[in-house]
């Protein structure tokens, strides 16, 4: 279960990779999507904080774009209380995270 503690799920560069994330925290939640994936991982977000402000970032340090259909993000996309869970798998071919 997802907290707000530091910019990456669980506070670390990878975290939250190829795992069901679940947003429990009570207030907004702001998390970077994992830095250094291979190709075919996944990440997969559920926002179970009855939230509509928490938001995915792009790592300034190490930016990987977010691919959501032929919209590309780069900055931050804001995620609002989904019917499921939000999938992100990335392509190393074009650097995405693509949502799925």
């Amino acid at each position: 279960q997802v907290t707000n503690t530091g910019g990456s799920f669980y506070g670390a560069a990878n975290g939250g990779l190829n795992t069901i994330n679940e947003i429990t925290y009570a207030g907004a939640c702001s998390k970077q999507l994992p830095q250094t994936p291979a190709n075919g991982d996944v990440c997969v977000i559920v926002v179970a904080n009855g939230r509509a402000d928490n938001s995915l970032v792009v790592n300034p340090t190490n930016p990987i774009p977010m691919v959501i259909g032929s919209n590309t993000v780069t900055d931050s996309l804001t995620l609002g209380i989904p019917a499921g869970a939000v999938t992100f798998k990335y392509f190393a071919s074009s650097n995405v995270w693509r949502y799925m």
